[in-house]
């Protein structure tokens, strides 16, 4: 079966998905509520403590505003309409974390922080963001929620193009609202993604070129790559040590292809047209630091010897196709050149996974960017963003 006819099928289940929910804009306009989040001090030591009420009018309000905002262009228009219908509400959360918004999938919500933008139309970029997470998502039929069960080298290409995608979309929306709000500027030309877009738009007037340049350069950018890597270790590691913790077999063995990794992040087709899949392969896209490597491959080497009945050839070891982040050598190749023939077992190396339990983390955190102070008009140091 052609590429073209499984991506038709899976559009096709995206969007019965879409018909079966029939809700609109509406239905997650008046979903919103608003959480405040903190620490309290009960005698010596300070407790979490989490509080839910209804949204005040001006909430509301700046809800609805932050939607005419995503409605009014051809590309938001069509995710709201879709988010929303797959039944997706959404809440405002007050607190000091410096995350700008967040999709929580299984419990299908939408999370923004408006006192972390500096206006209206910075909130409507960071739920262009969050909607193409719900989005690729039901696409993907559940995937992140399931993420253990796929090779760790493939569990990697997926988490980092799943951001550039929803980068890409979000690159793509701001260059659309420019002219009405140039406000979004100064929080957009610090990241080189929308740079790129508008960068290749300005000179060609190519949507396509435009898409894959904004794309590409997500993997460019150090301070995400940085930040990335940290997360998505964190991830591997708590979701195999949840399975290690249940049980669960079969884990670490589901191959995912580059086109269908592609098909599963970019929202749509014509975005997709001018990225080559092999490009996931490349350099640049498929490189990690040696000690996340390391600790990613002892994982799977803990996950593989947790089985009384499993033997080596059951062992994954995909994060050896990777290349050295620096390096124009694999760690495969470099294993096959080493003198002791073993670079990434090294026992110190154990102690960088994090010996956690959790439930699959189900959500998606958006640019974690430190603006000013938008419900409480406090004033907050800008940083990079994420």
């Amino acid at each position: 079966m052609s590429i073209l006819s499984t991506v038709f099928r899976k559009e096709k289940k995206l969007q019965k998905t879409v018909q079966e929910k029939s809700r609109t804009r509406q239905d997650l306009e008046d979903s919103l509520t608003v959480v405040t989040t903190g620490n309290r001090p009960v005698g010596q030591i300070s407790m979490a403590f989490t509080q839910k009420r209804d949204p005040f009018p001006e909430e509301k309000k700046l809800l609805t505003d932050v939607l005419d905002i995503v409605e009014s262009t051809p590309i938001g228009k069509k995710l709201l309409a879709d988010t929303a219908a797959l039944g997706y509400t959404t809440y405002f959360e007050a607190g000091r974390s410096t995350n700008s918004g967040a999709a929580f999938f299984a419990q299908r919500k939408i999370m923004l922080r408006p006192q972390n933008h500096t206006s209206v139309a910075s909130i409507a970029s960071s739920m262009v963001h969050e909607m193409v997470h719900c989005i690729q998502e039901a696409r993907s039929n559940d995937l992140f929620q399931k993420i253990s069960d796929y090779k760790t080298a493939d569990q990697v290409k997926y988490l980092r193009a799943i951001e550039a995608g929803a980068w890409q979309t979000q690159a793509e929306f701001i260059y659309q609202i420019r002219d009405q709000h140039p406000e979004i500027l100064k929080d957009a030309y610090p990241f080189p993604m929308y740079c790129a877009y508008e960068k290749e738009m300005d000179t060609s007037g190519d949507k396509k070129q435009a898409s894959a340049a904004a794309f590409k350069e997500w993997y460019s950018f150090d301070t995400y790559k940085k930040s990335y890597n940290e997360d998505h270790f964190a991830m591997i590691s708590q979701s195999t040590n949840k399975r290690i913790n249940d049980s669960a077999s079969k884990g670490l063995s589901q191959s995912l292809s580059n086109e269908d990794i592609l098909s599963y992040a970019v929202f749509t087709p014509e975005q997709k047209m001018n990225i080559d899949p092999a490009f996931l392969d490349s350099k640049s896209a498929f490189s990690l630091p040696k000690d996340k490597a390391m600790g990613i491959f002892n994982i799977a080497e803990k996950y593989n010897k947790s089985f009384l009945f499993s033997s080596k050839k059951d062992l994954d070891k995909s994060i050896l196709n990777m290349y050295q982040e620096g390096s124009s050598l694999t760690f495969n190749d470099q294993e096959k050149n080493s003198s002791d023939n073993r670079i990434l077992a090294s026992p110190a190396s154990k102690a960088l996974i994090p010996q956690v339990s959790l439930a699959n983390r189900n959500y998606k955190e958006s640019s974690k960017t430190k603006k000013q102070s938008f419900l409480n008009k406090a004033v907050i140091n800008k940083t990079a963003g994420r």
